[in-house]
C-alpha cells in the first residue's frame, strides 16, 4: 500500500472548503471541476469556514457604514442586507418555510405539502419581517 502524499490531504481540504463556499454563498468562484466532483457531506466540515466568510463580509459592511456615520440601525440593516445577498438568501428561505409549515397545516401530511411549496404565505412573510426587524 503506497503512502499517501500529504500535500493530497491540504489539497483536499481546499477542495472542500471551494464547495462550501460555493454551495453555501452567491460568492463568485471560478470553476473547479475537481473539487465540484467531491460529495459534498465529505466538505460539510468546511460550512463553518462559509459562515464565517458571510459573516466577515456583513461585519465589514457594518464597519464601512458606521465609519462614514450612519445610526447602528442603519449600518445593520446593511449589514442584514449583504447577509442576505451573499448567501442567497437560504437561511431566510428556510425560515419562512418553516413559519408557512408549522403555522399553515393542520396535519403533518398538509406541512410537508405547504413546506414544499416554493410561494412564501402570510406566517413566511410575517416570520421574515419579524427576523429582519428584530
Amino acid at each position: 500500500m503506497a503512502a499517501s502524499d500529504p500535500s493530497d490531504d491540504k489539497f483536499n481540504l481546499l477542495k472542500d472548503v471551494y464547495l462550501s463556499v460555493v454551495f453555501l454563498t452567491r460568492l463568485p468562484a471560478p470553476a473547479w471541476p475537481a473539487a465540484a466532483a467531491r460529495k459534498l457531506s465529505a466538505g460539510m466540515w468546511a460550512f463553518p469556514v462559509a459562515g464565517v466568510l458571510v459573516a466577515t463580509i456583513a461585519g465589514l459592511v457594518y464597519a464601512v457604514c458606521a465609519a462614514i456615520g450612519l445610526p447602528v440601525y442603519i449600518s445593520a440593516l446593511f449589514a442584514v442586507v449583504a447577509l442576505v445577498i451573499a448567501s442567497g438568501g437560504l437561511h431566510e428561505d428556510g425560515l419562512s418555510d418553516l413559519a408557512d409549515g408549522i403555522w399553515g397545516g393542520a396535519d403533518p401530511a398538509k406541512r410537508l405539502e405547504i413546506m414544499s411549496d416554493s410561494r412564501i404565505g402570510a406566517y413566511g412573510a410575517i416570520a421574515l419581517i419579524v427576523s429582519v426587524a428584530g
